[in-house]
């Protein structure tokens, strides 16, 4: 029993974690907890015994004596919860363009053929479904913006399947800005349509300047 004891005195500082937090009343938001100790926290939320049974609240509605008590970095917690609302916000936009857009359009080349300006388009289908529909591309210059060459695309028989892309081109007599100045083409506007028809929707990019030859 004397070795047991000896042992048990040993190891009893070992087993012992951190001194809980004791208060006797804390207040969030409007409720009061009473006989309060707080057992842990995880960075995020604190595990809090109190009267009334126990409770997991959020370490930034503790009061500033609380926090600092408990090491919560506000400031850390503020960068990190403003980075995730960035990445929320943007994969909101992302999707937003997806459904206005149906596929991406990236004017890839320009090449100088037989005395006309042929303009190379990818088109990506970024959709679970196969693209059938038509694309209008206008080839515009920098100022006013003036259409230098209209064509409208549509999707070949059985569409361009999901996460596949197709190449398509069309030709102007009139080149980019680095030939001619800023009325000649600077950048295009690709308007989806559906059944024939523009569906209203447009976004604008800007064209390569180099000319293949």
């Amino acid at each position: 029993m004397k070795t047991l004891a000896f042992f048990f005195v040993l190891i009893s500082p070992l087993l012992g974690a951190a001194e809980p937090v004791l208060r006797d009343s804390l207040t969030v938001k409007g409720h009061e907890y009473e006989k309060v100790k707080i057992i842990n926290e995880d960075g995020e939320s604190a595990l809090v015994k109190h009267s009334a049974g126990i409770s997991r609240i959020p370490m930034r509605l503790l009061d500033d004596d609380l926090q600092t008590q408990l090491g919560y970095d506000r400031k850390a917690a503020d960068a990190l919860d403003q980075k995730a609302a960035d990445i929320a916000a943007n994969t909101v936009k992302q999707q937003q363009l997806a459904a206005a857009f149906p596929v991406t359009i990236t004017c890839i080349a320009v090449k100088f053929v037989e005395r006309k300006y042929r303009w190379f388009f990818r088109i990506t289908n970024h959709h679970q479904t196969p693209f059938t529909e038509s694309l209008k591309i206008s080839l515009l210059n920098n100022t006013e913006p003036i259409v230098n060459g209209v064509e409208v695309f549509a999707a070949k028989k059985g569409g361009i399947e999901p996460g596949l892309s197709a190449v398509v081109y069309f030709e102007t007599n009139t080149g980019p800005v680095s030939v001619a100045g800023d009325y000649c083409i600077a950048k295009f506007r690709c308007e989806p349509m559906v059944a024939g028809k523009l569906t209203g929707k447009s976004a604008t990019s800007d064209v390569p300047q180099n000319v293949i030859e």
